[in-house]
Parts: structure tokens; sequence; C-alpha cells
């Protein structure tokens, strides 16, 4: 199977997870207005040779709070959603989704990502790891808008990033790497650190 194209690359843990996450996150993959994303394969491949992360702009990785519930975002038309910078709030409770599997609610955010709809979208890709396992990951073209917190930023909110493992890691530190490509072939990357916090039941 091809590796996603961040700086550092490792194979799934094993194909099974691979298979199933693939499938997964077929099913989760949506955009903002609650579509389905649309894949794309730019640019990934086994001979895909990306640029350094220090070399892109970078993003800002958040995580979707409805104000309401001060709990993470469950579904697209919360009202008082908020994105928080993982820095400013870096535990980060995975939810049971739509499809009964763990997820974290995740952003990212730049400055000058080109605006687009489905096959125009931005392509966004994350990967949260904790050493050499792959703890989840998400890879679509998301609906994007613009962010409330930063004006002239583009936000990608409430990004479903599927996390089979996630389950009974509270408390636990895992790695977080985000990267979009526009449509224009800009890109942006990031890498940072969240606290996994107490699973968060389906309502």
């Amino acid at each position: 199977m091809p590796y996603l194209s961040f700086e550092k690359r490792r194979p799934w843990p094993n194909a099974i997870l691979s298979c199933t996450l693939a499938g997964a996150l077929a099913l989760c993959a949506c955009g903002d207005d609650g579509s389905p994303g649309a894949p794309s394969d730019a640019g990934i491949g086994p001979d895909a040779q990306p640029p350094q992360c220090s070399e892109l702009t970078p993003l800002t990785i958040g995580q979707c709070i409805d104000e309401a519930t001060a709990m993470p975002c469950l579904d697209f038309v919360a009202p008082t959603r908020s994105w928080t910078d993982i820095d400013t709030q870096p535990i980060v409770p995975p939810i049971i989704g739509l499809q009964g599997s763990p997820m974290f609610v995740l952003s990212v955010s730049g400055l000058g990502i080109e605006e687009g709809l489905n096959s125009t979208a931005p392509y966004v890709e994350l990967e949260v790891t904790q050493g050499d396992d792959l703890v989840g990951a998400y890879s679509a073209r998301p609906a994007v808008l613009d962010d409330p917190n930063a004006p002239g930023n583009t936000l990608a909110p409430q990004l479903y990033v599927v996390a089979f493992l996630a389950e009974g890691m509270a408390g636990q530190t895992v790695q977080v790497r985000a990267q979009v490509r526009d449509l224009n072939e800009d890109q942006w990357c990031t890498e940072g650190s969240f606290q996994v916090g107490t699973l968060v039941g389906a309502p």
C-alpha cells in the first residue's frame, strides 16, 4: 500500500488495519456540510518524495468543540461550534462516530489556502501516531471556510479522524501531523502532539 505524503512515513501496522481503516475513511470523510469528501491520490504513491515539513507554510491544528456542551462536535449542524488550538487545549477526547468507531474531531487552519468545493477543495491529510504505531488517519477533500478566529485564514473544520486504537488510550500522548494541498499545488504542513482524553460515547 502506498504511503501518505508526509515528511516521515511508516507503513500501516498491518494489512488488516490498513484495509479496515481505508474502508472507514471512505464512510466518514465528509465535507463541512455533511456531503462526502472527494478522495484524491494526487501526490501519493510509493515514489512520492514530499518536501520537508519545515519547508512548507505552517498550519494550525485544532479541535472542534460544541460550546453548548463543551464536548467534541458530534454532527455538522451544531450552531455553537468553535475551534481550539491543540497547543492551547492539548487534551482531545475521542468520540464514538456515526459508524461506531472512535474518532478525533480535529481541524486545520492556514493563511492563503485556496478555497474550493468537492474536486477543487484543498486536499487534507492527518495522521495520529504513537511511536511507530498508527493510531488514526484522515484523507479527503473537505469543505473549507473562512476561519472566524483568524481573519484571512482558511479553516477545514470537523475532520473526523478514524482512530480505532484511541479507545483505552486516555491520558496517553500521541503525535499528529497535518498536510494541506490546494488546487494551486501550494502546500501547508505542521506537526504537534496532544493528550488523549476520555472516550465520549455516542449520544
